[in-house]
């Protein structure tokens, strides 16, 4: 019960942050929410502040934490790069062109939050939660798997799913238009 509540908490705020978007600024809503905040709007330098701060924070956990997966997975497969200092090197300069080729923040930060947030809030959590279930059943012989605890997380997986497949859509898209 309780991972279903935690679900529907984080399923209620994402959904309330986007109809609040909508409410402020309508249909014509910016990718980027905080775009459409004035310069001179006080509350919005500060949300931009709190914003740029939150990147800076969370950017070397996951550099370090992707970089080292393709770490791992390139000594497999490409060992002239299976080592820390040449991943940096190649995952810096992909981030290094990029940044030079997208000039809207905004763009970025929609792709980012259709592909990744949408993951880390619909997809791994219930991926998590059926791998744990099966393993205890696995372990645990007469353990029944709890059907609808499993139905519930396979639907919210496949919204999830479907929710960030929509909104990176919908930000290439919007980005196209501009152009």
């Amino acid at each position: 019960m309780l991972p279903l509540l935690a679900y529907s908490g984080a399923a209620h705020i994402y959904i309330g942050t986007a109809l609040l978007t909508l409410a402020l600024f309508g249909a014509r809503a910016p990718v980027f929410a905080l775009n459409g905040f004035s310069s001179a709007d006080g509350l919005g330098t500060l949300a931009r502040i709190a914003f740029g701060t939150s990147v800076l924070a969370s950017f070397p956990l996951i550099f370090f934490t992707m970089r080292n997966w393709f770490v791992t997975q390139a000594t497999k497969h490409v060992p002239v790069l299976g080592n820390v200092k040449s991943m940096t090197i190649v995952l810096l300069s992909l981030i290094g062109l990029v940044a030079t080729r997208c000039d809207d923040i905004g763009l970025v930060g929609s792709i980012a939050g259709g592909v990744f947030g949408s993951s880390m809030m619909f997809i791994f959590p219930p991926l998590i939660y059926i791998a744990t279930l099966l393993r205890r059943s696995k372990d645990e012989k007469n353990r029944k798997l709890p059907i609808t605890v499993i139905a519930v997380n396979s639907i919210l997986l496949v919204m999830g799913s479907c929710l960030g497949a929509f909104g990176t859509f919908n930000s290439i898209l919007s980005a196209l238009s501009k152009r």
